[in-house]
């Protein structure tokens, strides 16, 4: 049996990216043929995938990952295969790109959503919330399967240089994700503006993640951050994945007010990892969450500013959001999700 993926790109630090591979390599544990195809230059992640110009004619089952206008959805519509799938990861609504020239990515993307809507046989998707988007556009074939991640990865040996450098007397926020205008991280840096100089001055923000997609939100940001003039706001860029783990490890807090993240793929690592979760309530967010964390419904700066400090300073309230979120993320265990894959795709 062969089965294949097709995915936008291919790249490091990027959770479907992850995703894709971590499926290719449980597939193949089941003695399935399995290859990634990408399109010309997006292959940063070497000898894990194929160019388009390699591919074959399916015989069997093909997957493809969508989650942003890519010339793969083109070359998805025209293949023949037995069994045609899509993973719909959620494209980032284009109004939030209004003053930003990725807005043009969104709207194409979102145009390539409906036009593979009569061409695939079944359309997964992770949550509820996505779900319904799929629904609106017209697309009936639709399931939804908790995400497949590789949480034994985290279980790795973190950046000992960070370890050292950050585990002191001081509470430190985090929040792991793309710097990008959805992930709304001005509204972090106004809550911990708060935080740092009326309630705790030994005290660090980070926001680490990828920026160089968004250049003009990544000067926002600074010009942001220079004007309430904070000290100890880190926006770190990229970083390997023993560093990742290590700003979790020194983290007291995470604290998210995105307003839409596809994957929700930080939360599930946040509570993986044993860092309080104080998140926006939106969608996914709130299903990923569950009755674990402490979900928001309003952006009150002072009110957040306050449940960071309970949560971070131990005691009962954060002992009973960890005892929460530990039950919750066992949830999210590959063991149990791969199953559901396997029986949609006949293994």
């Amino acid at each position: 049996m062969q089965i294949d993926q097709i995915t936008p790109l291919l790249k490091y630090g990027d959770a479907i990216s992850h995703t894709v591979l971590y499926l290719q390599e449980r597939l193949k544990n089941t003695d399935v043929v399995s290859n990634i195809y990408t399109p010309t230059g997006e292959q940063e992640i070497s000898g894990r995938s194929l160019d388009f110009n390699e591919f074959q004619e399916p015989g069997n089952q093909i997957i493809y990952h969508m989650f942003m206008d890519s010339e793969a959805a083109q070359f998805m519509a025209g293949l023949k295969a037995r069994q045609k799938i899509m993973v719909y990861h959620g494209i980032v609504p284009p109004e939030y790109f209004s003053d930003y020239p990725s807005r043009t990515h969104q709207l194409r993307g979102r145009e390539e959503l409906k036009f593979l809507k009569n061409d695939m046989d079944l359309v997964i998707t992770n949550y509820k919330y996505h779900e319904r988007e799929l629904h609106e556009l017209g697309f009936e074939r639709t399931l939804v399967l908790p995400p497949l991640i590789n949480l034994g990865d985290y279980d790795r040996e973190p950046d000992p240089h960070l370890l050292k450098l950050y585990r002191d007397d001081h509470v430190n926020l985090l929040f792991t994700g793309r710097i990008s205008p959805n992930n709304k991280q001005e509204d972090i840096i106004s809550v911990f503006n708060y935080y740092h100089k009326r309630v705790n001055q030994k005290s660090r923000l980070f926001l680490v993640g990828e920026y160089r997609g968004n250049p003009g939100y990544y000067r926002k940001l600074l010009a942001l951050v220079n004007e309430l003039q904070i000290k100890n706001v880190f926006i770190t860029g990229r970083v390997s994945f023993a560093q990742l783990l290590a700003y979790y490890q020194v983290s007291h807090v995470f604290l998210s007010m995105s307003e839409y993240n596809g994957t929700c793929t930080s939360l599930i690592e946040a509570m993986y990892l044993k860092v309080p979760v104080i998140a926006y309530h939106f969608g996914v967010a709130a299903e990923v969450l569950g009755e674990a964390g402490r979900l928001i419904r309003d952006k009150d700066i002072r009110e957040t500013a306050r449940l960071v400090d309970r949560l971070a300073t131990g005691g009962q309230a954060r002992e009973l959001v960890l005892e929460r979120q530990s039950a919750r993320v066992a949830g999210f265990h590959p063991d149990q999700v791969f199953p559901n894959y396997q029986e949609v795709l006949n293994l």
